[in-house]
Formats: C-alpha cells, sequence, structure tokens
C-alpha cells in the first residue's frame, strides 16, 4: 500500500497490483486506472448508491482529477431492490460521462438481475470461465395471507384505510383478482424498464431476443457470450486490468488505485505503512473528520 488520502467525504484509496502484478507509487502524473468491487446485494439500506456516488466523485478531486483514464469494476451481485439499482445505475452512467472515461466490467462469479442492470452501463463485460450471467427479470413477494389460520385460533384482525386499495394483499384479509391485478401491472412496468435498458446498452440484444428467448434465465459465461450478454470470457482480472489499459493508451505506464478497507485499524495501518517515519519520504496524509464505514457492497 502506498497511499493513504482520507477526508469526512472522499474515498479512501490504496495503490493495487497493475496487470503484471506490481504496486507502483502513485507518484504526481502518471495515469490512473480505479478498481471498485460491486459485491453481495444492492441494498438501500446498506447505502450502495450513495457510497459508488462518494467513491465516483472523489475520482474527481485530487490528487486524482485529470488522471483517471479508466474505470473496472470488479462483479460478484446477484440482484437487488429495484430503486436502489436504478440509483446505482444512475450515478455510474452520469460520473462515466462526467469523467469522460471507459468503464469495463469483469464478473467475477454472479452478475444476475439488478447485477446485470448496473453491469450493461458499462463499456464491455468480461467474465471468467465460470461466471453466472442475466436473470433478465423483476420479482414481487412473496406474500403470505394468514387470515384463515388465525380466525382458527379464534384471532380477529382489523385494518382501517381511507383511499380505495390502500392496503392491497395485506396478509389479514381476503385477496381479490383486481389487487393481483394491479401489483402485476407493476411488476410488467418495471420488466419492461429492465428490458429496455438492456437492449440501450447492449447492441447485440434486441427486445424479442430478451423477451422471447433469454427470458430471466441465467447463462454460464460460453452461453452468455454466444447470446450477447458479455464481450469476452475466460478473463482473470489482470487480463480484463491489462484490457481496460489498452483501450485508455495508457498500457506502458499507469498507476492502479482501489478502495481499502473500511476497518478503522486497517486505515490506521494503511497510515502508519507509509508514513515518513517508516518510509523516510514525505506523503500526505489528511486524517478524517469521521470513522467511515466499509467498502460499499451490492446484490440481490
Amino acid at each position: 500500500l502506498s497511499l493513504c488520502v482520507m477526508g469526512k467525504d472522499s474515498a479512501l484509496f490504496v495503490s493495487l497490483p497493475n496487470a503484471q502484478g506490481v504496486v507502483q507509487e502513485l507518484g504526481k502524473t502518471s495515469p490512473i486506472l480505479a478498481i471498485i468491487e460491486i459485491n453481495d446485494a444492492i441494498m438501500a439500506n446498506s447505502g450502495s448508491a450513495k457510497r459508488l456516488q462518494s467513491t465516483l466523485q472523489s475520482l474527481s478531486e485530487a490528487p486524482y482529477k485529470g488522471r483517471v483514464k479508466g474505470l473496472l469494476i470488479k462483479m460478484d451481485c446477484p440482484g437487488g431492490e429495484i430503486f436502489e439499482i436504478d440509483r446505482m445505475s444512475a450515478a455510474l452512467s452520469f460520473w462515466k460521462q462526467k469523467l469522460g472515461i471507459p468503464v469495463h466490467v469483469f464478473v467475477s462469479g454472479l452478475c444476475a438481475s439488478g447485477g446485470y442492470y448496473v453491469a450493461c452501463i458499462a463499456d464491455r463485460i468480461g467474465t471468467t470461465s465460470t461466471s453466472l450471467i442475466g436473470s433478465i427479470g423483476v420479482r414481487s413477494g412473496p406474500y403470505f395471507n394468514i387470515k384463515e389460520g388465525l380466525q382458527r385460533l379464534g384471532v380477529e384482525t382489523a385494518i382501517l384505510t381511507a383511499g380505495d386499495d390502500k392496503a392491497p394483499l395485506n396478509p389479514f384479509s381476503p385477496w381479490t383478482e383486481e389487487e393481483y391485478a394491479e401489483r402485476q401491472g407493476i411488476v410488467d412496468a418495471l420488466y419492461e424498464q429492465f428490458v429496455d435498458h438492456v437492449v440501450k446498452h447492449r447492441s447485440q440484444l434486441s427486445k424479442e431476443h430478451v423477451t422471447q428467448v433469454l427470458g430471466a434465465r441465467v447463462f454460464i459465461a460460453k452461453q452468455a457470450l454466444e447470446e450477447g450478454l458479455v464481450d469476452i470470457v475466460n478473463q482473470t482480472q489482470e487480463q480484463a486490468l491489462d484490457d481496460l489499459a489498452g483501450v485508455c493508451g495508457v498500457k506502458e505506464d499507469y498507476r492502479v488505485i482501489g478502495l481499502s478497507s473500511g476497518h478503522f485499524l486497517r486505515r490506521f495501518s494503511s497510515c502508519l505503512s507509509n508514513s515518513p517515519l517508516v518510509t523516510g519520504k514525505l506523503q500526505l496524509a489528511v486524517l478524517p473528520d469521521q470513522q467511515q464505514k466499509s467498502l460499499w457492497y451490492i446484490g440481490e
């Protein structure tokens, strides 16, 4: 680790190995490739979109401003909450344009449902040989109705509402066909938005192919390539990074940075290892105003 820059709102980055496995000092002028990991579920309660927004914004600030030439997103994500997925996708799209850089996705495991929704923003999607891709679909539920069970126990329930259809599919009242239809209409509309998003960003795919052939199935990497869901398979992270460096035109000389762990002791250790007292080199370390949370994660 060769860099420790912390602030109240900024992300903490450390130097990472390049495609040849070498960690190089950040320096002052060398071009930079950034790696961001998207793991687990995309959930609002974990602040997935907000953390991504903060991370990408940090890449436009000193000491990275003007030096970031490309972004590699390492993904292992099963999906998540539709609203948070949309916010994350919008943030990635905005900063991709604002920074003016290519964005590549490297799937190290699973890229399904909302994970694929976000991945579609990338210019290129690469995977390992065993990665799983797809699940272009929307799910709501399951819902449970316990009214009859409570009645057998002699338990009566009541819900007070104002306004038609204020409490559809609640577990304490009989469900109607209209309630089912209303909820299904919402699911259908969100699914159509998902399909349109995929087709917009993946020129190889048509709406008919997505809805009538692919469906919401998950595909092994080789099949995903044949169906146009991804662009390259059998990659390693080093190969994905080397590929991005070539596209950015910085293959001969670049630095790699990524988010460090949010654990305070590890962050303190990172700063200490780069302290002039230890290295004999003068470096800038701006201490945080408050402890930050750990690296953001996303998934189903």
